[in-house]
């Protein structure tokens, strides 16, 4: 699963448990929606949206997340 947050200082925060250690980057959108997102949806791999450190948060599939982000049909 690749964990999604919308800004820098919220996966800052939830830089904890398996996610310790790892500095946030920024995907600008037209490179998430156009590149990365097929491709993750092509290698079966799902989306974390906005995690808390508590673990909560939106899981989603890479396909589900593109056709949000585009407009699409709720899922």
């Amino acid at each position: 699963m690749l964990p999604l947050w919308p800004t820098s200082e919220s996966a800052r925060l939830c830089a904890t448990r398996p996610w310790a250690g790892f500095e946030p980057r920024l995907i600008p959108l037209p490179e998430l929606v156009e590149v990365l997102l097929p491709q993750l949806a092509e290698e079966g791999i799902a989306v974390g949206v906005f995690f808390t450190p508590q673990g909560q948060g939106w899981p989603v599939t890479a396909g589900e997340l593109r056709a949000q982000l585009m407009g699409g049909a709720s899922a």
